[in-house]
Order: C-alpha cells, then structure tokens, then sequence
C-alpha cells in the first residue's frame, strides 16, 4: 500500500518510518541489480540494523526512492515491515543527478549506470551537456563518454558490459568503431586475451586500416599485428640522413609518440580524472608544456617557411610552366609542398629540359600530381647517365680537382744522394789510383773491377791494344 503524502506533510531533511509497501522504485532503472552486495547489506541489517536513512522525494504525492534500493531489498527478504527515510527537495533531474552523487562513498556507480543518468538527463529532460556535467560535478568531455557509451556503441556490446563480461574502459574503445564492427572486434580481443591497453592499440590499428583485407587479418591475428606494429615504430636509422639528422629522427619519434599518447589522455579522461589538488600542482607542468609546445611549433612553422620559400625559388628557376605547375599542384593537393620536392628531386634522374618538358606537358592537361610527372618522364625521357646525374656542385668539385694546377715530377739525380752517400776523405791517392787502376774497395756492390784477362773489357791492361 503506497501512503499518500505532501511537502506538507514532511519537511524536507525530516525523517520518517515508512512502510515498505510506500516506496516507489522508478529510479531503480537507472541501478545494476547486484545479488552479492544486496546478501551483503542484509546481514549488516540484522547484524546491527539501519544504521542511515533512505533518500526519498515526493512525485505527485508518492514517495521515490532516490538512494537505498539494496536496504529495501535486504528489508524484504528479512522480512521487515517499515525503513527509515529521509525527504529531499528533488526535482526530476535533480533526483536522478543524486543517484549518482549519492554514491561516490563506498561502491561508487558503475559507468553503465552514470550513462542511464546521463542519457535521461540530456535526451529526457533536454538538458544541455554542459549542465549535465555543472549538476554532475563532472567535467562535459566526461559527460560525452557516458553518453557515448550508450548512443555509439553496438546493442551486443552493451549487453556484455552489463553483465561485466567487457569492462567500461574497453567499451569506449569500441566506440571509435562503426557499430556493425564492434561485435567482432570485441570477439577478437576477448578470444587473444587482450587487456585495456592492447585492445587501445588493437583498435588503432583496426581504425587505421585502409582495406577489408587488412582488417581480416587483424581480427584474425590481434596480438600478432600489435607485435608486429610495436616493432616497426620510427626507424633507428635513414640511410638518406647524416648523423645528426638520424639522432634527430630519433628524438622526433620519441616525442611524437608521448604527444600522441598525451593527447589521447586529454581527450579521453583530461580534467576529470584530476581531482582539485592535482591540477593545483600539476598547473606549473602544463603551463610550461604549453609555452615549449608553441616555442617548438613556431621554429617548426618557421623551417617549413623557409622549406617552402626554397621551393618556390627553384621552381621560378626552370620557367614560367613549372612556376604554374606548382600552383596547381598546391591547390589540388593536400600534400602539395611534400610532392613538388619529391617533383625537384626528379632532377637528379632526369635532365632539365625533361623534366620541364614534363611539367609543362602536365599542366597543359590540369593533370597536377606527382604521379603524372613520374608516368611522362617514364614514357618520353631517359634516365641522365652516373655522371650526368650528379649535382652542379659535384660536378664543379670534380672539375676544379681534375683541371687544377700539377705538380710535376722530379729529376732522378735528386734521389742519387738518398742511395749512395759520398763519405768526404783527407787521404791521399794511392798508387794504384794514380795510374788508373781501381781499388776494389772502391768498387760497388754488385760491380767488378776491370779484368786484366778479359779481352772484351776496355778497362783491362791492353784491352784495345793491337797486338
């Protein structure tokens, strides 16, 4: 039997005994049924009875149970008659705001459950998102997740997160999906065993994936294709960089990825995973985060600038029908500078008047890509020989070395020094010496004195002498 009452009747912030009979449960919807805490609550019921009240309000004379659904619970099945309740002055959205408010102390509400109050609050009760979370206490980025987690994800996921065979955190991973792949994905991650934060990467993967084929094989292989995407990451070395060009690509890599995974933080949890303390202490960081990110952003603005300027430098070099090729290649393209340098580089393959001739031909047929450069250089050049094809700076080293100044080579008398050193002596000539014979310690090695025997030595005694 439901007791008629009025705000006359009760004050508000008085507590009554009611009956159990008198207490309507339309707000139950908005709570997960849970056997384990309601066993739990009724034995601290007959262990030391109502230790507080209820939390009630008045519809139209009835009376709503806002908070207290497992005491009404435990309260029947010990067989109980009446509960104690105390009466707030709530109106619709105010009363459903408090189911979630109301339990922040000991079993907080489950994330299904803060997306039922979330949902009637704004789809309901017409409740813009940024009130929800002023009456919420909760910051609007985390009202749209609750909401999310209703609206964007699949029925047969949904269901699994009531019965705590997914957890939330997954759920909202699966978000990201179109609703008619979320089955299968969430099938993929519970058959390889995948935890929050691989299934965080397994559906990055499975957004990033260009074609049915690929996807197959990820939903096939989910912890091989995070293995494998692990691996491949920025690479350690270019062989297109110098030294510092690499350990530069190296830093880029790390900072990338800790800017991603930062940005995905904001947007997923941001403010509402702080608690007032945290951003208190945290604010110096952020601030200090944001002034370097700018300070990088505008010398990384500025090296594209003078990137650009470069560009267009070289293009007005080689003619008017380049010059118009690039303005028509910027404004088809998304990526218009990346392929005009791609474009320049063309020249170190091809010869200038090729690739002019190129340009010009593809202008003429608003035909602005790479690609068509590349498929009329194919068809009507050829590439310019390894000489050819090095740069105008090489090519002048080069000349510079080969046409320089010589040096000429010495005279052999110069070395004569270096292998027989003539010793200076104070003696006087010998005998011999003066009638011209040799001393054979004169000799060198190697060589032999005049033989007197010898009738073909003209050094010999006689040698040439008629007989």
């Amino acid at each position: 039997m439901i007791v008629p009452l009025t705000a006359d009747d009760w004050a508000v912030g008085e507590e009554r005994l009611l009956p159990l009979t008198s207490f309507g449960e339309v707000y139950r919807r908005y709570r997960l049924p849970d056997e384990a805490a309601e066993a739990t609550m009724a034995r601290s019921l007959a262990r030391d009875g109502q230790l507080s009240p209820s939390i009630v309000c008045l519809r139209e004379a009835r009376v709503e149970m806002v908070d207290g659904f497992k005491r009404l619970s435990a309260g029947r099945d010990l067989g109980w008659s009446c509960l104690w309740a105390r009466r707030l002055d709530l109106d619709e959205s105010a009363a459903k705001a408090a189911i979630y408010r109301l339990n922040q102390v000991g079993r907080p509400t489950r994330e299904l459950e803060e997306a039922w109050i979330v949902r009637a609050l704004v789809r309901e009760d017409g409740l813009p998102q940024a009130e929800v979370a002023e009456l919420m206490g909760r910051h609007k980025s985390w009202v749209c997740r609750r909401l999310a987690l209703l609206e964007r994800l699949a029925d047969e996921c949904r269901q699994e997160m009531a019965l705590g065979l997914i957890s939330p955190s997954v759920a909202r991973q699966l978000t990201r999906l179109p609703a008619g792949n979320q089955p299968e994905a969430m099938a993929a991650a519970r058959r390889a065993g995948l935890n929050t934060a691989e299934t965080t990467g397994f559906v990055d993967l499975l957004v990033a994936a260009p074609s049915r084929a690929q996807v197959e094989y990820l939903l096939e292989r989910p912890r091989e294709a995070l293995q494998r995407s692990k691996e491949l990451g920025v690479p350690a070395w270019d062989p297109r960089l110098t030294a510092a060009g690499n350990r530069v690509l190296k830093r880029l890599g790390y900072l990338i990825d800790a800017l991603g995974r930062l940005e995905s933080w904001f947007q997923q949890r941001g403010r509402a995973d702080l608690s007032p303390g945290d951003r208190a202490v945290l604010a110096p960081t952020f601030s200090r985060l944001a002034r370097d990110a700018r300070t990088s952003a505008e010398l990384c603005d500025d090296l594209r600038r003078r990137k650009e300027a470069w560009i267009r430098e070289r293009f007005a070099e080689l003619g008017a029908p380049a010059t118009r090729f690039l303005e028509g290649l910027l404004t088809a393209k998304r990526f218009g500078w990346d392929q005009a340098q791609r474009v320049l580089a063309l020249l170190g393959i091809y010869s200038q008047a090729d690739v002019l001739a190129a340009l010009e031909r593809a202008a003429r047929y608003a035909a602005f890509s790479l690609s068509t450069v590349e498929r009329i250089l194919a068809a009507q050049a050829r590439p310019k020989p390894a000489l050819e094809s090095w740069s105008d700076e090489e090519r002048q080293r080069l000349r510079d070395t080969l046409t320089g100044p010589t040096i000429p080579p010495r005279s052999t008398s110069e070395y004569q020094s270096l292998l027989f050193d003539e010793q200076p002596t104070d003696e006087s000539p010998t005998q011999d010496q003066e009638n011209g014979k040799a001393n054979p310690e004169d000799t060198r090695p190697g060589e032999q004195g005049p033989n007197p025997d010898d009738p073909d030595d003209p050094e010999a005694d006689g040698a040439g002498i008629p007989a």
